[in-house]
């Protein structure tokens, strides 16, 4: 992702509280959280809980959020379509070199989760 997108992102987010872009096939949404400090990122991984392996689908009858590490990592339930999102929080950025990295770990995270996902869901 390079520093012009990174800038469409931002104006995106101040001038509204979503932002969207598709890289390696995935898109990610942007949303700016209530506290002015945090981000989330979040991508769809399953159109329904049915893909998720049998304990977490389970979980989610009773929660919309489950937690997947300390790293402010977790999947939610869109309570409107019922598609499972993976989401991550991280600082507000102001300078591209930190949401470049930030972004290229969420990427990276992303991934692992939702072939560990897709594995144990078979």
């Amino acid at each position: 992702m390079g520093y012009k997108e990174y800038i469409n992102i931002i104006h995106k987010l101040l001038s509204k509280t979503t932002a969207a872009i598709f890289i390696d096939q995935f898109e990610i949404f942007f949303s700016a959280e209530e506290r002015e400090n945090e981000w989330v990122l979040s991508t769809r991984f399953f159109s329904s809980r049915k893909n998720l392996p049998r304990d977490m689908r389970e979980a989610f009858s009773n929660v919309k959020t489950l937690r997947l590490n300390s790293k402010n990592l977790y999947l939610r339930e869109d309570e409107e379509t019922g598609e499972i999102y993976f989401s991550k929080k991280i600082p507000s950025l102001d300078r591209y070199p930190f949401f470049r990295r930030y972004l290229t770990e969420y990427i990276d995270e992303m991934k692992d989760w939702k072939a560990l996902l897709e594995n144990l869901a078979i």
